[in-house]
């Protein structure tokens, strides 16, 4: 056989082996390499243990320098080089989010970028309850986000600045829908109010407006309505009684006789009533002006609004508080007489045990 043929073949066995060889050391290199990464990009980011919480404001327009930088300076990252080599391998070096938020100590790299670019920012969880006025609910937020009182009140009768349409509203006081929400902490009363009324019109949907249409009333008069039988009750399941009361006591034409409606332009917590309040010259004054006031006394919920769209169908025109947070309801002014007189001796005994209490506890000291 000619030795050239065979140093021929051998040569080219052997760069065949080269390439293979080489082509194997390459894959396995790279496969190091992905490991190695994976290793690198998967450690814990810095020292802190789970439960430590560490928040940190990335401000809009901040660079990708500023923002590693922020990271570096709360000690969130122990590495840079290994959140840059992570961000930049991920693709979100463009993508991180501005705003508070809070981060869990031990997070690992990869998990921290995605964090940032989803993240949950710091939001504060508030309930506003049904039947609140708008000075509770100012309140509420200045203890909560420390947002003044009086920026609120300046805003009760800009209704077009909230896009409050509907015919006669002449302030926001009903339309501050009751739930739970959520609000950054540099939120303002412009946004707090903004909201609020977006969620009343969420949940009063053409179909509440059309029955109100459909008994001769106006949203402005629902609402008000609905926010006289929140005031009312302590138990949703009498709304639709209280509410029947009301609608036919309008029918006759008679004065609603609405304690809620004094509670209203009387400054400071509810309470019992005296009879000169009775007499208060306003036109809230649901004891010396027939139907409705002008508009709500509080922000009522889905329940009051609906009872008063739907009320009961019954003969009742007055009712009276029974000393349990019900109500004994009467169609004549006798019953309703005799429903007083038990609810004036169950207050006289409240008072006398409560007397006693008071008594017994002086005596035990």
């Amino acid at each position: 056989m000619n030795k050239s043929f065979i140093l021929n073949k051998i040569q080219k066995i052997d760069k065949h082996s080269i390439i293979i060889a080489s082509s194997i050391i390459f894959v396995m290199l790279v496969l190091i390499s992905l490991f190695y990464l994976y290793i690198v990009i998967h450690q814990d980011a810095n020292n802190f243990d789970e439960e430590t919480i560490i928040s940190i404001e990335i401000q809009k327009g901040d660079s990708f320098r500023k923002i590693v930088n922020i990271l570096d300076d709360n000690k969130i990252i122990n590495n840079r080089f290994k959140f840059v080599l992570t961000a930049r391998l991920l693709g979100k070096t463009r993508h991180i989010q501005s705003g508070k938020f809070n981060i869990n100590g031990g997070i690992n790299y990869v998990s921290l970028v995605y964090l940032l670019e989803h993240a949950t920012f710091l939001q504060k969880k508030i309930t506003i309850p049904e039947g609140m006025e708008l000075i509770e609910i100012a309140n509420i937020f200045k203890n909560e986000l420390n947002i003044p009182i009086d920026s609120f009140l300046v805003l009760k009768e800009n209704v077009s600045q909230f896009s409050i349409q509907y015919k006669s509203v002449k302030s926001i006081e009903g339309f501050l829908f009751p739930d739970t929400y959520y609000f950054f902490e540099d939120a303002k009363a412009e946004d707090v109010i903004q909201k609020m009324v977006n969620n009343f019109k969420k949940n009063i949907n053409v179909n509440l407006i059309w029955g109100a249409k459909e008994k001769g009333m106006t949203v402005n008069e629902l609402i008000t309505l609905a926010s006289i039988i929140q005031g009312e009750v302590i138990y949703n399941s009498e709304m639709p009684t209280v509410s029947s009361v009301y609608h036919n006591r309008l029918k006759k034409n008679m004065r609603l006789q609405a304690d809620p409606t004094i509670q209203y332009i009387i400054p400071g917590p509810d309470r019992l009533l005296k009879l000169s309040e009775l007499r208060i010259d306003s036109e809230y004054n649901t004891y010396m002006n027939r139907g409705l006031p002008p508009g709500p006394i509080n922000n009522p919920g889905l329940k009051a609004i609906l009872s008063a769209i739907s009320p009961d169908t019954t003969d009742f025109i007055y009712f009276v508080a029974r000393g349990d947070g019900y109500h004994t309801f009467s169609k004549t002014l006798r019953q309703h007489n005799n429903a007083k007189n038990k609810l004036k001796k169950i207050r006289q005994k409240q008072r006398l045990i409560n007397k006693q209490k008071k008594t017994d506890t002086i005596i035990n000291r």
